[in-house]
C-alpha cells in the first residue's frame, strides 16, 4: 500500500506532467516520469502551505505559473 507521500508525489507530478510548464512532458509525448524530480523538490515545499494562493506562490517561485495549474495541485493535498 502507498503511504500519502507516495500518492502526493505521483499526483503532483502527473499534474505537472499533464499541464506541462516547462514543455518537457505530454506536450512532446515524453515519458511519464518528467516531472518526477520537479514534484519531489516541490511536494516538500507545497505541503508547508495551507492555501490555493500560497501553493500558487511556491509554484511562481519555481516558475510554474497558471491558475489552471494551482486548482489542480490544491486537489492533489485535498484528495490525498
Amino acid at each position: 500500500m502507498k503511504s500519502a507521500y507516495q500518492r502526493r508525489l505521483a499526483a503532483l507530478a502527473l499534474v505537472l506532467y499533464e499541464c506541462d510548464p516547462f514543455g518537457m512532458g505530454a506536450s512532446i509525448h515524453a515519458p511519464d516520469d518528467e516531472y518526477r524530480p520537479a514534484a519531489g523538490r516541490l511536494l516538500p515545499l507545497l505541503s508547508r502551505v495551507t492555501s490555493v494562493e500560497g501553493r500558487a506562490g511556491v509554484l511562481a517561485e519555481h516558475g510554474i505559473h497558471g491558475a489552471e495549474v494551482a486548482r489542480r495541485v490544491w486537489a492533489v493535498f485535498a484528495d490525498a
